[in-house]
């Protein structure tokens, strides 16, 4: 055999279309194998979008469902959307008319100062804060009493109607008691609730969609306001970040009448690293004073 058959190799030719043909097949098998990667990253990035929405639903739902008959309200101004409400720490029924064998505190609703009887006692009533006289309510300053908050004129919490300051508290065995003072010298409520009902109110909360930034924020104690508060100055107080990255983020709600219960429609929806989820969720709100 001849020295040039034995040093004969490859052509360029050949090697390049080896080379190509490589090339093809390491695309393809590259496809193959970044594709579920990418499937993979993009449901782990929805699941944790999706459990970021889950928990600010679940605390918008928490603490409206603690919030005082008839006080839930929505406005929207300034491409902002804000839904309020008056939180309660606990309730009860008050003793109106004295027992068969006599005794017993009754409260008076046309005094603007009384101590009066919880029946069948006040659950957490150790929790309760005391505090000066007055109707300055919900503004961290201590715990005020609500009665027969219907919503209407003469009875409407934001207006300071029906609500006294919670003064004192007596914790006994089986005749849990409250005193309360508006400060003032006329009737502390407008009226008695058909069922003898109170409530002890702590707080005025406001959660806020701001499509503008995609943040929902968390306001609370800046007090009892006739006009719902949108606009951040209006608050005067400091705001708590509940979520950002929002794509939108919406408020509604159907008041509620004497035979069912309020509703509270939120639409939230996030977005981040390309993903999107939007989730749409209700929350009875009770609404018998």
């Amino acid at each position: 055999m001849s020295d040039a058959a034995r040093q004969r190799g490859f052509t360029i030719i050949e090697l390049v279309v080896v080379m190509l043909l490589m090339g093809a097949l390491a695309g393809i098998a590259g496809a193959l194998i970044v594709q579920p990667f990418r499937a993979s990253a993009d449901i782990a990035q929805r699941a944790r979008l999706t459990d970021q929405a889950d928990l600010v639903i679940d605390r918008v739902t928490r603490d409206v469902r603690a919030a005082l008959p008839n006080s839930v309200r929505v406005r929207s101004a300034g491409g902002r959307t804000a839904v309020e409400f008056v939180s309660t720490r606990t309730g009860g029924r008050y003793r109106r008319l004295p027992p068969s064998g006599g005794g017993g505190d009754t409260l008076d609703r046309a005094r603007s100062s009384d101590t009066f009887d919880v029946l069948g006692g006040l659950p957490d009533i150790a929790d309760v804060q005391t505090r000066s006289p007055g109707t300055d309510c919900a503004n961290g300053a201590g715990d005020c009493i609500s009665i027969y908050n219907t919503g209407q004129s003469g009875y409407n919490v934001y207006d300071g109607d029906n609500i006294a300051a919670v003064t004192a508290r007596a914790d006994t065995a089986g005749n849990d008691q409250l005193s309360y003072d508006t400060g003032g010298s006329g009737p502390a409520f407008a009226s008695h609730s058909p069922h003898q009902r109170f409530f002890v109110i702590d707080d005025v909360v406001s959660y806020v969609c701001d499509n503008s930034t995609g943040e929902l924020i968390r306001y609370a104690s800046y007090g009892l306001q006739s006009v719902q508060p949108v606009a951040d100055a209006t608050f005067g107080t400091s705001s708590a970040l509940v979520a950002q990255d929002l794509s939108g983020c919406s408020f509604s709600y159907a008041a509620g009448t004497s035979t069912r219960q309020g509703l509270l429609t939120m639409n939230l929806g996030l977005t981040h690293g390309g993903e999107t989820v939007t989730l749409l969720a209700q929350a009875h709100v009770a609404n018998v004073p």
